[in-house]
């Protein structure tokens, strides 16, 4: 008998049901109850976390989805945690944690809590952001879910903490889909935003490759002092995204890989 705990199968619904709709802008969530041959009530309260799916409910929608048995334990997982870092105001957040939150709105709206138009209404941030109201109201929910967002007493959604995301055991494939998505908002970025609200430059230069390690902490410091500088500012109302990209466009020998 599978180990009923949901929180991660209703995850994986949640990002196909995302899925979906970013494939079919027309695609509903009442469509896809009917796929799963489930009433879109229950669908829904199960989305939004307000009842969990049975183990004979689980079996079922995972062969609509085509997941294994294999697949389904691996879905069934010990709910969503949060390791405190040592430092003052940092958390660190757990590799599967980080797998479920990789994408790159997810940052943005912690950032877009702090402008002073900021509204909690998940459309709004849809907007705002230019994604889908379902994609904010389910990252809103799984940064509540990891304390990285709470409520205040007027349920307006605040950051909870700083945090980070850096360190040497995340998720290599989590990891690659956040910075692929975000150089791809670059790339839009560069035919859509004008000139003078952006800074696209680059540096091509011949170095020593046994300084890179030395190269990559003068960047995490520089964009730390960065972080700090803008995060001083008295008024905020817009959310930006600052990518650097360090990569070698020689090869390298045998002898230097």
């Amino acid at each position: 008998m599978l180990e009923h705990r949901p929180v991660e199968f209703r995850s994986y619904l949640q990002d196909e049901l995302i899925r979906r709709c970013k494939k079919n802008p027309g695609y509903s969530l009442r469509a896809f109850a009917r796929y799963l041959e489930l009433d879109h009530s229950t669908l829904s309260r199960i989305l939004n976390g307000n009842r969990d799916a049975s183990p004979t409910m689980m079996s079922n929608i995972s062969k609509k989805l085509g997941l294994t048995e294999k697949d389904l334990n691996g879905l069934l997982r010990p709910t969503l945690k949060i390791t405190r870092a040592k430092s003052r105001t940092y958390k660190k957040i757990a590799d599967d944690d980080f797998a479920s939150i990789s994408s790159w709105y997810h940052y943005a709206i912690l950032e877009l809590t702090l402008i002073d138009s900021f509204s909690s209404d998940p459309r709004w941030i849809a907007r705002k952001l230019d994604i889908t109201p379902s994609e904010a109201k389910i990252a809103v929910e799984r940064l509540v879910a990891l304390g990285l967002l709470t409520k205040d007493k007027t349920g307006k959604l605040r950051q909870s903490a700083s945090y980070t995301n850096i360190h040497s055991d995340m998720s290599a494939a989590a990891k690659r889909s956040m910075q692929r998505e975000i150089l791809e908002k670059a790339l839009t970025a560069l035919d859509r935003v004008p000139l003078s609200k952006r800074n696209q430059t680059s540096l091509t230069i011949a170095v020593d490759s046994n300084k890179l390690e030395e190269l990559k902490e003068l960047i995490t410091d520089f964009r730390r002092s960065v972080a700090k500088v803008l995060s001083e500012a008295p008024k905020k109302d817009q959310v930006f995204m600052f990518s650097f990209s360090l990569f070698p466009v020689t090869q390298f020998d045998e002898a230097n890989q």
